[in-house]
């Protein structure tokens, strides 16, 4: 029975086109049981956390803000923190991306995010009122 770990343990040192000629010369059952594979034996969450973890480090890079860092203090501390709102749109909208496909919560749960200045530029964030304190 083809699996999606057999199939992985072989070519995922390949290039994405080895990787695509293999599964386009699978007959159709074959295709159907390593997408069946890769879905019921997890393989789809540790991919997506893959995805998600690449664009964290992006946003620290980008931005030098480590957004699980930024809830722990806002959950566990009561910090609040001041964000650009175009800085923080995009953060998000890297981010919410992935909803459809896995539960983002644990980087945006329990934050309440409010306009904050003179023209409404910042996001302030911070926990929502006793969420989790």
């Amino acid at each position: 029975m083809l699996t999606f770990k057999t199939y992985w343990d072989e070519y995922s040192v390949k290039t994405v086109e080895e990787r695509r000629e293999y599964f386009d010369a699978l007959d159709k059952p074959d295709r159907q049981q390593l997408l069946k594979s890769f879905f019921d034996d997890g393989w789809h969450d540790l991919f997506m956390q893959n995805l998600i973890d690449k664009s964290l480090d992006q946003i620290k890079q980008q931005f030098s803000i480590d957004l699980l860092d930024m809830r722990i203090k806002a959950i566990k501390f009561g910090k609040v923190f001041l964000i650009d709102k175009d800085i923080w749109e995009t953060i998000e909208s890297k981010i919410c991306q992935y909803a459809d496909y896995c539960n983002i919560d644990i980087y945006f749960g329990g934050l309440l995010i409010e306009d904050w200045g003179r023209k409404n530029q910042f996001y302030r964030i911070r926990a929502k009122q006793n969420k989790w304190r």
